[in-house]
């Protein structure tokens, strides 16, 4: 079991179970959302970049307190402000809500640039406060 806290400063700290800490960073600007895949140990976090706001998948399976997180994929996203995030348990979908109402859904391998398959729906014009998949 492993316990994942992400800051402000774009740190991703992880806690093992005899609670020794390992910190990397994760992204350039803050940390706005993170989860976790747990059938694949992936973590996912949303974070400000140079390049505005992207999300990065983490391989939380190989964590050294030397390099930290192997960083498998990173995405930028839209240009609104990211307000939520949700990963199924297998890591097969990932769902990011904005400030604006609108939602990126991912559909295949999180990990990987196979997850192509990117639906964007609107959900009002209010920001998304809440995803979740249901097992």
């Amino acid at each position: 079991n492993v316990i994942v806290m992400c800051d402000s400063e774009g740190m991703i700290h992880s806690f093992n179970r005899s609670w020794e800490p390992i910190s990397f960073k994760g992204h350039e600007g803050s940390i706005l959302l993170c989860d976790i895949s747990k059938q694949n140990n992936l973590l996912v976090t949303v974070g400000e970049d140079i390049n505005g706001p992207s999300f990065k998948v983490w391989n939380l399976g190989k964590v050294t307190a030397i390099a930290g997180a192997q960083c498998l994929r990173t995405v930028r996203t839209m240009v609104s402000v990211p307000s939520a995030l949700a990963v199924s348990e297998g890591g097969q979908f990932m769902a990011i809500g904005f400030a604006k109402g609108n939602i990126s859904l991912y559909r295949g391998d999180v990990s990987r640039d196979r997850s192509k398959t990117l639906k964007q729906l609107t959900a009002g014009t209010a920001s998304i406060s809440g995803i979740a998949f249901k097992h």
